[in-house]
């Protein structure tokens, strides 16, 4: 005010002084002279008046950027800060490690000590078996005069074997230089073959109580491939018609083998396992399993869903006992004649079960080295599918609690193909960081008809180029432009929860889970697919559709004749699954177009229009949609669509791909992870009050906006949602496909085995997190996680093969729940109830929803 003063007072000078500049002047002159310079003046003024308050203005503006620049460089430093303590506090653990790693070579120099001990004593016993190998030449000599008197043997094996079974060729050959004087004779046909690998499949000699020791040597028939051993009895080539045999144990025979039972007994011994097989044949006959018969016909039914598919009064009503052995044979034969021909007669088909065929199969080396692990009994062709037909949450129990209680860290079961469930940081450790072992298992091929080959799925240098294009879409700058998205979608779940509370009250119980799915969901489909995504019923379609493809994933996962595709497709299961992928395909092929549209004509306005009708006042883009902002954030979505434009080998159907990938993985993960936090805090209010004081403290009694680095000063409340994921991980299992060999836990797995990663299992291992039903945020506080295996908490999976999005995940978690916290209390009915059991899909899940107390609350209550 004084300065505009002082110019009043110089124009009023001028003034005055032009007074006496026209005194001669008459009155009416000097009238329109004074108006004129009045007139003037006042012009004059106004416009330094206005460039004075624009001057004012531009120097506020620039004062509060001032302001602003400060109080963000305080947030640096204090988040500088806080990274200083955090490496401290690294450095303190790695000196633990150190320490610990010290003592750990102590140990092993003193094992080294007693493994030189123990190789001393080896060669001395080593000498003393030279010793024994001398003495055993001289029983060798006695022993080679008694193959002579084989020789009239070799005679009446031949006329049995000529009419044997097709396990045993019916032109054998009896090599007699093989049995000669001069060639020594083995135990096993398995030591046979390794001192000879070029022999072929055949009769064969062998000793197996020692040459020279015992029985006579013994022909047997010795299948080169597998290294097995056949002797023969004496219904080799015999068939017998039992007759209308009904009743388990209405026939019986007493089998004679060729051979003394000193040799059966020492080659027993010898062998990794033995199984005792004739030829049976069946016409009509339904098998066993577990006392339960079924016909040819209704195996077929079970398999295709088929109600009408045969008819039960062509089938007969025989039973046998060998279920076990002939279901996986017979059942494998009628599939294959089932698409041959679909009339089937059942009482006019024969099944052959060829039991030597069997026994070769599962003495390969693969599945001798999957069955050497502890595991439940399996079906044949079934496996454990009888054991795990049961509820989500029962399936949940057994293969993450039970089976592991009862078969250890490492186990194996079956359905219809085997799978490794492995539940421990250290054997998990060597498939997570290797950079080989990063092939999905064969069970995710169900997700391909929807997700096609995206990152999740894909392997090799394809999933390498795929993740190398897609990170920069997961840059902290990205991510941190999504916080404003966090905040304005938490508030609509906050009123949410008032109007629940206004129609329930604040002392029922209210469930929580589906106001939560729809926060999750308004976030994913912003930040993936942008702000102008289809409308509320067709994304509440697209939500519908999502839920039930991976619910009958899980389901086919567990039902193994779903395995084949052609079954799968035929079955009501596999066309349902059509209709969902064909709907979630149309909505995102839908968006895909609108999105770039509207990209194509943001380009055009920018580059057509003058500048005078783009901007407004706000230096906002003026149209009537109001859809363009010259700051405004890119979604995930548009991001790869400007990566398409510079890649010409990214189509819409690899970004369709990744962003249904995005919907899937980010939606009901987030959700379910928010739900169950809310749920613990809930049920343990001593925790709840300490995220209370802590939200307090950053944010007072103000209702500004949550930020990056408020998120970052939130320290207890991620230790409670850490804690969180530890009993909730909202992916129960990881699988991956062995590419090559691998040794864990002191067993061999070969490559091409599934291997589950049983996150949820080692998380509530009492050997890993002790007391570990307990909901105890504290124990991922700095000083608490020092020693701890660092793949013992996984939520996110570790290794090459991560989470690409768990730093989006944890952020919009944080940012949400610390916007929840403020306003709102949670409270459960009955305190004393155990915490909620979930739901085991491909998310982790609550099974009946998340009900919970909610009560309005301000700044310090």
């Amino acid at each position: 005010m004084d300065l505009f003063y002082n110019i009043y007072l110089c124009y009023l000078l001028v003034f005055v002084s032009s007074l006496k500049l026209t005194a001669g002047l008459s009155l009416y002159e000097k009238v329109q002279l004074l108006e004129t310079n009045y007139d003037e003046i006042k012009g004059n003024l106004e416009c330094k008046i206005l460039n004075l308050e624009t001057k004012v203005s531009t120097l506020e503006e620039k004062i509060t950027e001032l302001v602003e620049k400060v109080e963000l460089q305080g947030s640096k430093i204090t988040a500088q800060e806080s990274k200083i303590t955090a490496h401290e506090s690294k450095i303190t653990a790695q000196g633990s490690k150190i320490t610990a790693q010290e003592s750990k070579i102590t140990t092993h120099e003193s094992r080294i000590t007693a493994q030189e001990s123990q190789i001393t004593a080896q060669e001395s016993k080593i000498t003393a078996q030279g010793s024994k190998i001398t003495a055993q030449g001289s029983k060798i000599t006695a022993q080679e005069s008694k193959i002579t008197a084989q020789d009239s043997l070799i005679t009446v094996l031949k006329n049995q074997l000529e009419n044997a079974t097709k396990s045993v060729p019916n032109s054998v050959v009896i090599d007699r230089q093989q049995v000669g004087n001069s060639n020594p004779i083995y135990r096993t046909c398995h030591e046979i073959n390794e001192a000879n690998p070029s022999l072929d499949s055949g009769i064969h000699w062998i000793d197996p109580d020692g040459k020279g020791i015992g029985d006579d040597a013994i022909a047997v028939y010795c299948n080169m491939t597998s290294g097995s051993t056949s002797i023969f009895h004496d219904l080799t080539d015999i068939k017998t018609d039992v007759g209308h045999c009904a009743e388990r144990g209405c026939y019986s025979r007493k089998i004679n083998y060729n051979v003394t039972n000193r040799q059966i007994a020492a080659l027993i011994g010898l062998s990794f396992e033995c199984h005792q097989s004739i030829t049976y044949d069946c016409i009509g006959a339904p098998l066993q399993f577990n006392g339960v018969d079924f016909s040819c016909a209704e195996l077929i039914k079970i398999v295709l869903n088929f109600t009408n598919a045969v008819n039960d009064k062509n089938n007969s009503l025989l039973r046998t006992s060998y279920g076990g052995t002939l279901g996986y044979l017979v059942l494998s034969r009628v599939l294959s004649f089932f698409l041959v021909k679909s009339q089937i007669t059942w009482a006019n088909y024969v099944c052959r079960a060829d039991v030597y065929w069997f026994v070769d199969r599962i003495r390969s080396r693969f599945v001798r080295l999957i069955n050497a692990l502890p595991g439940p009994d399996a079906l044949p062709f079934l496996g454990n599918f009888m054991d795990l037909n049961v509820d989500h949450d029962e399936y949940l129990k057994i293969v993450h609690f039970d089976w592991i209680k009862k078969y250890g860290a490492i186990y194996r079961l079956w359905l219809g193909h085997p799978a490794v469930l492995i539940s421990s940081p250290e054997f998990m450790e060597p498939i997570l960081t290797s950079q080989k072992l990063i092939s999905k298992a064969v069970e995710y091929r169900y997700l391909n008809p929807w997700l096609g080959n995206c990152m999740f799925l894909t392997t090799g240098s394809r999933w390498r180029n795929r993740r190398r294009l897609l990170t920069p879409a997961f840059h902290f700058q990205i991510l941190n432009s999504f916080v404003d998205v966090f905040n304005e979608k938490s508030a609509d779940c906050a009123r949410e929860f008032t109007k629940a509370i206004e129609a329930h009250g604040d002392e029922n119980e209210i469930d929580i889970f589906p106001m939560m799915t729809q926060c999750a969901l308004d976030i994913i489909c912003e930040t993936s697919m942008g702000r102008q995504t289809r409308n509320e019923t067709e994304k509440a379609i697209y939500v519908k559709n999502l839920h039930r493809i991976g619910q009958i994933v899980m389901e086919r996962g567990i039902r193994p004749w779903l395995a084949f595709d052609w079954i799968y497709k035929l079955s009501s299961l596999g066309r349902e699954n059509q209709r969902c992928v064909k709907a979630l395909h149309t909505f995102t092929n839908q968006v895909i177009r609108d999105r770039r549209e509207i990209l194509k004509r943001k380009a055009n306005c920018h580059t057509d229009m003058p500048k005078s009708s783009l901007y407004n006042n706000n230096n906002v883009i003026f149209q009537d949609t109001q859809e363009f902002h010259p700051k405004e954030r890119l979604a995930f979505l548009d991001l790869l669509i400007k990566a398409s434009e510079t890649n010409a080998d990214f189509s819409d159907d690899d970004i369709r791909e990744e962003v249904d990938t995005v919907m899937f993985a980010g939606h009901d993960t987030t959700a379910s992870a928010m739900s169950f936090f809310l749920h613990c805090i809930a049920k343990y209010p001593e925790h709840q009050q300490l995220v209370l004081q802590e939200v307090d403290a950053v944010f007072g009694d103000s209702d500004r906006d949550c930020s990056v680095q408020d998120a970052a000063e939130l320290k207890y409340l991620e230790c409670c949602i850490k804690e969180t994921l530890r009993l909730y991980p909202s992916v129960p299992a990881i699988m991956r496909c062995l590419t090559e060999d691998i040794e864990i836990g002191g067993y061999k797995l070969p490559s091409g085995t599934s291997v589950a990663l049983m996150i949820h299992g080692m998380h509530h291992s009492p050997e890993v997190f002790p007391d570990p039903e307990t909901f105890d945020p504290k124990r991922f506080l700095p000083e608490n996680s020092i020693g701890r295996h660092p793949y013992a908490f996984v939520p996110f999976s570790a290794g090459p093969r991560n989470c690409i999005g768990q730093k989006y995940g944890m952020l919009e978690i944080k940012v949400v729940l610390a916007n929840l916290m403020r306003r709102f209390r949670f409270s459960v009915s009955d305190p004393s109830a155990p915490l909620i059991i979930p739901s085991s899909e491909v998310v982790l899940k609550p099974k009946h929803g998340i009900p919970l107390i909610l009560s309005k609350r301000s700044f310090g209550e």
